[in-house]
Formats: structure tokens, C-alpha cells, sequence
């Protein structure tokens, strides 16, 4: 499974996937339990990487968990950042396991997988399951971001921004979080647009702004509605400076646009144009990690 579809499917069969409404009093069947079984049974298989991504892609975590934990012993790198990701967050039969889970999560960085490295910078900033370490998240990330992982290249575009980990640097914030929404990344989009929007890294334009929000909100992957949530608060801060007619022409140009190398040329081109007016607080950035 290619790297950038492999932490889609590990947010959202670890998150996504527990944030289904059902109506009051109804009783609620992850996909991996049966009637008798115990948290800590797991199925009997004959480990294979595929059918332990396919377990999880549909959220069966303690399949997923059978067919990986072997395959990580034995040191299959991109074994270890799956079984590493689910016990961090554990859920549907599966006890989550902090400490365990990093600990996969660093063994898959040390071996050089992208997903790995990327997942193990975010264990690092959230100090989740290992102590706090921003330059080490910001090294692992950019180690992944290099690798072509678009939400590392997002995450490093905010160490940049925030100055967490490295100096604060927004035309570097911005060089990198461009690298993400070539790949059509929708928070690395939305980040572009919040930086349009307050005029950080690039010269302050609602018009941009609008254009790429629309970008980000197209791309929202199914049931993220956190996102589609924080993306709306966006939309809306910048719509109201927009008159409504703007707003419509603009989204509908939206469409038109591809992601891809090179795509998006004309925000470096901004970047190079601006200059601060103030020192930016990293407590004054408004931009996400993931």
C-alpha cells in the first residue's frame, strides 16, 4: 500500500471510524467484535501484511493486530508503524498501549519507512506514549516530508511556521505546506488559505484565501467532520470580508484546478514577495499540524 494511502487508512480506521452517530439507546457493533469474544482474544491467522491492512481499512483492529504483530517481530518495518498507530490509540477490542505503540512507531522510523518516521514525529510532538521532543518531531517529520509523505510536509510546514522544533521561518512554512497541497492535501490547502487570509508568509489576499479553502473543503476525506468543521470556521471568516458574488466566482474557478508539480508556482511566488510587517509570535500562528 503506497505510504500516503497508508496513513489515511491507519486516521481513519483509528479515529474515524468511532465517530459514527447512531440513534439514541442504539447499540453500537465494531466491525472486529462478536458476541462472547474477549478484548484480549485475537483471531488464529497465518500473519500476512496485506490481509492486516485490509483489517484495517475496515476497522477490524484486533485482525489487523493478529496478522501485524508478527510480521512487526520480525521486523517488517511497515508492519510496525500499523501495529505502532493502532496500540497508541487502541479501540474495538484492541487495549491501547502507549508506550508499546511508540515504540513500534520508532523501530518503523529507524528503518526508514516514511509512514513510520511520519507517525513517530507526531507521537513526538504529543509527547503520546514518549516524552515531548519538538526538534526530534521536526527531524523525523521533515526525514518523511522528503520522502513525498504529504502530511509530513504539512507538519513540517508547521514546525516552520510555529517555530517549534527549529527556527521560525514562514517563506520555509510556506515552501513546504506548497509541497502538500500539489499532492492535494486538504490541510495543507486550508493552511495556505489561513495564511492568505492573515497576510503570514504571503501578501494578505481574501480572494486567494477563498480559493483555497474551496480546495481544501473538495478534499475532505469521508467522515472527517472535524475537519469539514474546522475548514467551515475557516470559510466563513473569509467570506464575510467577500461579497457574495466574489465568493461564488471563486468557487467555482476552484474546481478547474488539478494538484500536481508545479501547481501551485504562483503561491512561491507570492512568498518571495513578501516581507513582516511585525515579528509573528509563534502564539499568533494559526495554522495546523494534521
Amino acid at each position: 500500500m503506497h505510504n500516503t494511502a497508508r496513513v489515511v487508512v491507519l486516521a481513519l480506521a483509528t479515529l474515524g471510524s468511532f465517530m459514527l452517530a447512531a440513534p439514541a439507546g442504539a447499540q453500537i457493533v465494531a466491525p472486529c467484535s462478536r458476541p462472547g469474544d474477549k478484548p484480549t482474544d485475537l483471531p488464529k491467522v497465518v500473519p500476512n501484511y496485506s490481509a492486516g491492512e485490509e483489517a484495517l481499512a475496515a476497522g477490524n483492529l484486533r485482525l489487523a493486530v493478529a496478522h501485524l504483530r508478527p510480521l512487526a517481530e520480525d521486523g517488517n518495518a511497515k508492519a510496525q508503524s500499523s501495529l505502532g498507530e493502532i496500540l497508541l490509540r487502541g479501540g474495538c477490542g484492541v487495549t491501547a498501549d502507549k508506550p508499546e505503540g511508540a515504540k513500534w512507531l520508532r523501530k518503523s522510523a529507524e528503518a526508514h519507512d516514511s509512514t513510520g518516521e511520519y507517525l513517530y514525529s507526531q507521537a513526538l510532538m504529543d509527547g503520546d506514549g514518549v516524552d515531548p521532543d519538538d526538534k526530534a518531531a521536526f527531524d523525523w517529520a521533515r526525514r518523511a516530508g522528503k520522502a513525498g509523505v504529504p502530511q509530513a510536509q504539512v507538519s513540517v510546514g508547521y514546525f516552520y511556521f510555529a517555530g517549534r522544533g527549529v527556527k521560525q521561518d514562514y517563506k520555509q512554512g510556506i515552501r513546504w505546506t506548497v509541497m502538500a497541497g500539489e499532492q492535494g492535501a486538504p490541510v495543507g490547502l486550508s493552511n495556505l488559505a489561513k495564511c492568505y487570509l492573515q497576510g503570514n508568509g504571503v501578501p494578505k489576499d481574501l480572494h486567494r484565501a477563498m480559493f483555497f479553502i474551496s480546495l481544501a473543503m473538495q478534499r475532505v476525506p469521508p467522515m472527517q467532520w472535524q475537519m469539514t468543521q474546522r475548514f467551515t470556521q475557516t470559510r466563513y471568516a473569509i467570506a464575510r470580508g467577500l461579497s457574495v458574488e466574489d465568493t461564488k466566482k471563486i468557487e467555482q474557478d476552484s474546481e478547474k484546478w488539478s494538484p500536481g508539480k508545479g501547481s501551485l508556482a504562483d503561491v512561491l511566488a507570492d512568498s518571495e514577495k513578501w516581507t513582516p510587517t511585525a515579528d509573528i509570535s509563534p502564539a499568533e500562528v494559526d495554522v495546523a499540524y494534521r
